[in-house]
């Protein structure tokens, strides 16, 4: 009987202390009492305190009935105003850095309307700004890790590679943290980059620092970099593909890519 008491207060010891994990607000004061270590106090208070992690700051992100191919339609429209005469002239427009940077990262005359593409599906050249604070985002993963082992193992990967290069970024370019949102995997900027890509993140205006949120040459050179890493070597479907590793993403990337560039070639004059 003894025994049998024994192993019953075992068992409730273990399943009560399961049944209690950290609150939110414990989850936030453990996080912020790293963050102090590498930040500025007050800059991490304002975030996690008073503006409480960013709360009410979302935009909802538009949800597409047919998700791809309605995009597809989308991103393709050769309408007066429509997508493909936009990517015209972004591509017009940056046209030296857009070469620059290809150039650099050894991707041919096909890499510069890549980019483009992507930098129009991805956050249609910066004006799409839909989604959640990225710093809210990343915090609830943090705070959604079990406890034990194997949880503070993968809590602390959370903080490293994604909560740390998020926030050196944004106190590096001093960007209203509140206004840089994201997609649900915290993807954000002009090129939408995770927190646990941004160190292929490249300086194309030569700044000193990079800012894929504000920068356009900064968004290009690290999307020319990304690709030349992730495969664009092997293939430009290769290259594309570990950028969004969908194949319909990579068919869009593609199709509106060949439109630019024979809109290009037909303004080129002829030699």
């Amino acid at each position: 009987m003894v025994w049998k008491n024994l192993v019953a207060s075992i068992v409730l010891f273990f399943v009560s202390t399961a049944a209690s994990p950290h609150t939110r607000e414990q989850r936030i004061d453990q996080l912020v009492g790293k963050l102090y270590q590498r930040y500025d106090a007050s800059w991490i208070n304002t975030i996690f305190y008073e503006q409480r992690l960013c709360e009410g700051m979302e935009k909802p992100i538009p949800q597409l009935p047919g998700k791809w191919s309605e995009l597809r339609e989308r991103v393709l429209d050769n309408g007066v105003f429509g997508s493909v005469l936009r990517g015209s002239v972004f591509y017009t427009t940056h046209r030296e850095t857009l070469e620059a940077a290809s150039e650099k990262y050894g991707g041919g005359p096909r890499m510069p309307f890549i980019i483009t593409a992507i930098l129009r599906i991805e956050t249609d050249f910066g004006v799409y700004d839909h989604g959640t604070p990225v710093i809210r985002t990343l915090f609830d993963r943090y705070a959604r890790v079990v406890d034990g082992p194997s949880g503070d193992r993968t809590r602390m990967a959370v903080f490293t590679e994604r909560i740390q290069p998020f926030l050196d970024a944004a106190f590096q370019n001093e960007w209203d943290v509140c206004q840089v949102r994201g997609s649900r995997a915290g993807a954000f900027g002009l090129p939408q980059f995770i927190p646990a890509s941004l160190y292929l993140t490249r300086d194309g205006d030569s700044d000193g620092k990079v800012d894929i949120v504000g920068s356009v040459p900064d968004a290009i050179y690290s999307v020319a970099s990304h690709l030349t890493e992730r495969g664009w070597r092997r293939s430009v479907h290769s290259g594309v593909f570990n950028y969004n590793r969908h194949q319909a993403y990579v068919a869009i990337v593609l199709a509106y890519a060949a439109k630019i560039e024979s809109i290009a070639a037909q303004n080129t004059p002829q030699s």
